[in-house]
């Protein structure tokens, strides 16, 4: 997107519903939509020229950041489909949007962890009875420490009692000590882990932030690690970099014995830089808890 562009919607924004009529607004929202979505074909187009087998060529967007949705279903396909249809998804967010809401519209069960208690009581409004067998979701902040007793006690909850549960998903996002939290998960098994990733550093760049069990994201550059940093550490538990989302923001891996019908291509060619303004992307109408309130009604 041309800087002129992202200047240009900046206080467009900022001024929706007071000095610019609705009319215009939609028609600058439209502009928007169009040229992220002209930019992800232009990315997808020069990974399908080099490797037209690559998983990030099957991106979308239902409930998720980005183009994840589509990531996930399409690893799932390639690996031999889902199993125990679990997930844990820590950092979850207000729950609109997030990796895995779109799991349970299709019928998998599983765990929302978020820090915000703003994120959680907005969850809890509009899904009261969220602490179901189908969804459990906890408000707490995640380190180091406390992760495993925290799975352990929400997989107890969805019925699980092996020592060591093996589940479908796990999704990690809570914008600082990622490395170091995913380095202290024995409670769960995942076939297929996803992380943020900090895209400012290409591989072989290995970087990440120092271990503070107080740090809240100051919004600025300082947090997670690089690529390679994750690369490296899940290799040496058996897993394989398998995509990148368009935006550089989720980097998706899957366990080495069961990677099925995915190609295994260079880390280098797998890494997506920082595109965060591709996350406005749009799919359909703003999104809601109202379908998923109804899922676990039903």
């Amino acid at each position: 997107m041309s800087t002129f562009i992202k200047k240009l919607m900046r206080p467009a924004r900022s001024l929706a519903g007071h000095l610019i009529p609705s009319a215009i607004q939609n028609r600058l929202d439209g502009i928007e939509q169009g040229l992220i979505s002209a930019e992800i074909d232009r990315v997808r187009e020069r990974m399908a020229a080099k490797h037209p087998e690559a998983v990030m060529l099957r991106g979308h967007k239902v409930h998720s950041q980005c183009d994840e949705d589509g990531i996930i279903a399409e690893i799932f396909t390639r690996i031999g489909g889902p199993r125990s249809k679990v997930f844990c998804e820590i950092g979850c967010g207000n729950g609109r949007e997030n990796n895995t809401h779109n799991l349970v519209l299709n019928g998998w069960r599983g765990i929302w962890i978020d820090g915000s208690p703003k994120n959680i009581e907005r969850i809890r409004k509009w899904i009261p009875d969220a602490s179901s067998g189908t969804l459990r979701v906890l408000q707490a902040f995640v380190t180091r420490d406390n992760v495993d007793k925290l799975l352990s006690q929400e997989m107890g909850g969805l019925g699980f009692r092996d020592e060591k549960p093996e589940i479908d998903y796990l999704s990690l996002d809570i914008d600082g000590n990622d490395l170091h939290v995913l380095k202290a998960i024995t409670a769960v098994d995942a076939r297929v882990i996803s992380v943020e990733y900090n895209a400012k550093f290409p591989p072989p760049a290995k970087v990440a932030m120092g271990y503070s069990a107080e740090h809240r994201w100051g919004r600025d550059d300082y947090y997670g690690a690089s690529l390679q940093e994750y690369v490296d550490l899940l290799g040496s538990q058996g897993y394989r970099l398998v995509c990148c989302t368009v935006s550089g923001v989720n980097a998706f891996f899957a366990k080495e014995s069961e990677l099925g019908e995915i190609a295994v291509l260079p880390v280098t060619d797998l890494y997506q830089p920082p595109r965060l303004h591709l996350t406005r992307l749009r799919s359909g109408h703003t999104s809601s808890l109202k379908f998923l309130r109804d899922r676990l009604r039903s």
